[in-house]
């Protein structure tokens, strides 16, 4: 339910924006801004998979280190023991 607060400040925002009832849906819906929000978004996404990808590479790398030393360290056990 939309209260007569609402109401006023949503007309005061239009009437600020040249009395267009949805300006920014109407000046979005122009064919070369769609397509420049597309191409940005598109960019956007693209950048944080690459990130993510340098990530998940990066922790792939600590992993197969971590478990090199762990096997090191499972093989030093027993000559310890035989100490």
């Amino acid at each position: 339910m939309t209260t007569s607060s609402e109401t006023s400040h949503r007309k005061s925002a239009e009437s600020r924006a040249g009395g267009h009832e949805r300006p920014v849906t109407k000046h979005l819906m122009e064919p070369e801004l769609f397509k420049e929000f597309c191409d940005e978004f598109t960019r956007e996404v693209n950048r944080l998979r690459i990130e993510r990808g340098a990530d998940l590479e990066g922790w792939r790398r600590e992993l197969e280190r971590t478990d090199r030393e762990l096997d090191k360290a499972i093989d030093a056990i027993p000559q310890g023991v035989r100490r």
